[in-house]
């Protein structure tokens, strides 16, 4: 019995602890009433004036049901819930899912619940396909596994869905094909990366997967894709779930789409160009390993270009000299609340006409901002926010003799603004539903470029939401008279404008031939033509001071670099179209739109990538707006799991674990109960979180009752039971103040002589800092750094109090070198005092599962209910040294030991396997401390030290550690090493 509950306890005790010391932070920065609408299909829940997104929603939701109903032959028998969020902000805040989101998560379904939770950005096209991706997700799940919770728990769940059949079907249903996709796959192809879907990572989950259901579609039809998922209703593996569907199994499945995707991609390569054989490469990501090199912006006062680039594992801001090929790092950014992200993939940056100042967007936290960068310091000097003006999301600011022009969402519209370099004033150019983006000023400055989804002639102004939408084409406005001209009309992705210096010339990129290609408009002479003819997509051109050079970036290899068009000239031919399914599906959808033009209730069987909703009517009762109701929490659960029994002699025993919240994950409860024949003898464990308001607070109760056998061998019980308040206050994604106070007693009853029964009563408080921005590797943190400094305190009120007060610190730093291989540094310290202090007890390693204890009598209320396990110390056991205080300092170098192995005898393919060499050095101290001596005559005595290497890798849902120590004093090494078997992840 002592073994077990000591196993138990340990277990639970690192756990928890791992759980809460660290982490990042998920901060409300707005308090919104939110209401919801009922459809016949749907519940939709959303902020106060949203309405026109639900108008939007409602249609394009209905539109995809019928769409995947008839490819499923299946109507779901619930309706399903939908969470809109009018920003990335609003929607980065959600509670639905405790995960931080990072900033290229469009949207996701909760499984749980089944609830569809999606953000607005300004971009309706971008909108309807996350809507259509992640309604996908919540249609499959429901037809695999019912309605939840009790689909949670169905016995169906013995099929798991593979991420390249799920993503890869909700990317197919929701845009069958684009540009984009062939854009990745025709790189995956050419530069041979495609792999098995078995071993899929990354956006190629997405896309390859998108190609597959594509292909099924192709040579079966697309019922054939509602078949697969109706097997799995009844097979196990994914093999006999194609041999059944499809006729043949997932090896040779693989092998004939590899075929027919390799045919259609092979012959593009002729005729067409590689980046780097018409233009100089100023970055190289094959070289480097470093595959995101972004938004290139020429200085318009010297041959030097700034661009993004996670060049240090985050993303930061870099110039490099084009002559010498020097860079400088002049921002840090996805490290602080100040510089959460500088929006990588969708934001241009812009330098000052003198070349002293860059100018990029920035997030803030709550809000985007504009900020100025002084190039020569490497310092920002100012950044501008108009979130009190409601435009929290920004985008694309470009700089121009004092004034500003830059796109930003405010409501459910992303329109142009103008500001000053100060931010004093704001003047809004455009007024209208459509997305536009990319401003810049000419250089007289008379004119602004951008780029618009707005239809020819239409402005919208009076509009809920676009009837069409998604094609973009390149405009320019007049500021004097406000007239909106186009420069392109074909709407095929024209995108980034750029002015030539001497304002006669518009660079920008085009996907009229089916790749993205650097274009340039002549004003003048009122003609387009294409400076290049790549393979691969070209984006965001920049002009040099001098008009004599174009930077840009493009998409090669699996990675983003940047290049130089020198001279840029026409290209002395026509641009040959890429013969890709994104043609015939162009076609297809032309010819199914204008059929379907007098019928207001046909669904088209193909999505339509133009976004084209001029069929439906919104009349009031389609608006819904008088059926809106104010949101109320309503709980429902999360996970229930329960047994009981009876026993003649042992009475009434039973467990449950119950998890319940509202839609929203605002309110969450927790309770877990272990009945043992009465209520005295059972535990129970309730908890309940308020997360709607930025501080996030819990409360817990808690009621153990614990059986030990001392080392006399007397069996006694402890009562373990109390109650805490928790407040989290974060600061930002990255830094939190945490508070916690708390009651908590102890009555001890002994059943055998002598009776030592006690009886203890303790008020609890305790306070912490901590900071964490860290980037994580396959098995614990890669980069990045995480502090914690804490204060506790028990005071001597009650009756019989352990009182003390403790102050800890934790101080780590991770150094990443790249390819995964990583210093981490760790120091922590603690320091107790009081009548009853704290007790340190070092040694041994965290959730170590063949553990060993070096003494037993740890069997006071400190020793159990207060005191701290102090690891890794490896080489030593568990409670070897105990103290008032402690120092420990831990060092590891940390490198993929195996990466992929596939053995032909015995059959196993091992894969994902790091490795690990350590040195664990730290000592503990009691007063009084003029006894202790860290060394004595160049060998260690009170301070030890533990060295040795592991190994650490999944399996199944767990980290699994295993590592050798072995013990020094400096002149000696310890014969025999330790072994430990340990889960959890890396410190």
């Amino acid at each position: 019995m002592k073994k077990i509950w000591l196993t138990f306890l340990l277990i639970l005790v690192f756990v928890t602890g791992a759980f809460c010391q660290f982490g990042r932070n998920k901060v409300q920065y707005s308090l919104t009433n939110w209401y919801y609408v009922i459809t016949p299909d749907f519940r939709i829940y959303y902020p106060a004036g949203y309405d026109n997104l639900v108008d939007f929603a409602k249609i394009v939701l209905e539109k995809s049901l019928d769409r995947l109903s008839k490819d499923f032959s299946y109507t779901p028998q619930d309706r399903i819930s939908i969470i809109i969020y009018p920003t990335r902000f609003d929607f980065q805040e959600t509670n639905v899912s405790p995960v931080i989101l990072p900033e290229g998560v469009g949207g996701f379904t909760e499984m749980l619940k089944n609830r569809v939770v999606v953000p607005f950005d300004g971009n309706w096209e971008h909108f309807r396909h996350v809507l259509n991706h992640e309604l996908t997700h919540a249609f499959e799940f429901e037809f695999l596994y019912g309605n939840a919770p009790a689909g949670v728990l169905s016995l169906n769940r013995v099929f798991h869905i593979p991420l390249w059949l799920a993503e890869g079907s909700a990317e197919f249903e929701s845009l069958n094909w684009d540009t984009e996709s062939d854009m990745y796959m025709r790189d995956a192809i050419l530069n041979d990366y495609i792999a098995p879907p078995d071993q899929l990572g990354g956006f190629l989950v997405y896309k390859e997967g998108q190609s597959m259901l594509y292909y099924i579609a192709e040579r079966w039809g697309r019922k054939k894709i509602g078949e697969i998922f109706a097997k799995g209703r009844i097979e196990v593996s994914t093999d006999r779930i194609l041999k059944s569907a499809l006729g043949i199994g997932m090896d040779d499945f693989y092998r004939d789409w590899k075929l027919w995707v390799r045919r259609r991609y092979f012959p593009q390569i002729e005729g067409h160009n590689l980046p780097k054989e018409v233009a100089t490469q100023i970055t190289d990501h094959e070289k480097t390993d470093v595959y995101m090199n972004l938004q290139p912006v020429y200085n318009p006062a010297k041959d030097q270009i700034a661009y993004i680039s996670d060049k240090n594992d985050y993303m930061d801001i870099f110039t490099v000299d084009v002559p010498t090929g020097i860079t400088h790092r002049i921002e840090k950014g996805e490290r602080s609340g100040e510089s959460q992200s500088f929006h990588p993939m969708d934001s241009r940056m812009s330098i000052s006409a003198d070349g002293k100042y860059l100018i990029h967007s920035v997030k803030l936290g709550y809000c985007d901002g504009i900020a100025i960068v002084d190039i020569k310091r490497k310092k920002r000097i100012r950044t501008l926010e108009f979130d009190t003006l409601g435009i929290r999301e920004i985008s694309s600011p470009y700089i121009h003799k004092g004034k500003i022009v830059f796109a930003g969402l405010h409501r459910e519209r992303r329109d142009i603004f103008i500001t000053d370099t100060l931010g004093k004033t704001l003047e809004p150019i455009t007024d209208d539903i459509y997305d536009e983006n990319y401003p810049v000023f000419s250089p007289d400055g008379k004119y602004i470029a951008f780029s618009s989804d707005r239809p020819l002639g239409e402005s919208g102004a009076t509009k809920k939401f676009p009837k069409k939408y998604g094609k973009y084409n390149i405009f320019t406005l007049e500021l004097s008279s406000g007239k909106i001209s186009p420069i392109t009309k074909d709407g095929m992705g024209n995108k980034y404008p750029s002015f030539s210096p001497d304002g006669s010339k518009i660079a920008f990129t085009s996907s009229k031939n089916g790749v993205a290609n650097i274009y340039v408009s002549d004003i003048e002479r009122d003609t387009i033509y294409a400076l290049t003819d790549l393979v691969c997509a070209a984006y965001t051109p920049s002009w040099s001071g001098d008009g004599k050079k174009i930077a840009f970036s493009a998409f090669w290899n699996g990675g983003w670099d940047i290049f130089i068009l020198e001279n840029p000239k026409p290209i002395d031919h026509k641009l040959k179209k890429f013969s890709t399914a994104f043609e015939k599906i162009e076609q297809t959808e032309t010819n199914i739109t204008e059929d379907a033009k007098g019928d207001t209730l046909s669904v088209p069987t193909v999505p339509l990538v133009s976004g084209e909703l001029s069929k439906y009517r919104f009349d009031s009762e389609e608006r819904d707006s008088a059926a809106a109701k104010k949101y109320r929490p309503q709980f429902s659960a999360d996970l229930m799991t329960a047994n009981f029994g009876y026993s003649s002699y042992y009475g009434l025993e039973g467990s449950s674990i119950l998890m319940l919240s509202d839609v929203l994950g605002n309110h969450q409860i927790y309770l877990a109960t272990d009945l043992y024949q009465n209520l005295d003898n059972s535990n129970f464990y309730l908890a309940y979180g308020y997360l709607r308001h930025r501080t996030d607070f819990y409360f817990d109760g808690f009621h153990y009752k614990n059986y030990f056998y001392d080392n006399l061998y007397r069996l006694f019980s402890d009562r373990y039971y109390g109650g805490d308040i928790y407040a989290f206050y974060p600061f930002s994604q990255f830094s939190r103040a945490e508070l916690g106070v708390g009651m908590f007693a102890v009555d001890r009853y002994f059943y055998d002589p002598p009776y030592d029964d006690t009886y203890s009563e303790n008020l609890t408080s305790s306070i912490a800092l901590v900071f964490d921005n860290t980037l994580w590797g396959y098995t614990g943190p890669l980069a990045g750094a995480r502090r914690r400094v804490q204060l506790e305190v028990i005071p001597k009120v009650g009756r019989n109090p352990q009182s003390y007060w403790a102050g800890e610190i934790d101080w780590r730093q991770y150094y990443h070198f790249g390819k995964g291989y990583s210093f981490a540094f760790r120091f922590s310290g603690g320091y107790s005092e009081g009548e009853h202090p704290k007790k340190y007890y070092l040694g041994g390693m965290s959730q170590w599962l063949n553990y060993r204890v070096a003494q037993n009598d740890v069997y006071s209320i400190t020793d159990i209910y207060i005191s701290r396990m102090v690891v890794p110390l490896r080489g030593y056991d568990y409670f070897q040294f105990v103290g008032n205080s402690y120092a420990l300092c831990n060092l590891e170098f940390r490198y993929p030991f195996v990466r992929y192995l596939d053995l032909g005898f015995p059959p196993i393919t091992i894969r994902g396997i790091n490795g690990a060499i350590f040195t664990d050095f730290g000592g503990v101290a009691s007063k009084p401390y003029s006894n202790f001596q860290g060394m004595r005559e160049g060998r260690l005595r009170d301070l030890k030290m533990g060295l040795g290497f592991g190994m650490r890798s999944w399996i199944w849902m767990f980290a699994f550690h295993y590592d050798i120590a072995w013990t020094t004093d400096f002149e000696h090494i310890s014969p025999k090493p330790k072994y430990y078997f340990s889960l959890g992840l890396e410190f």
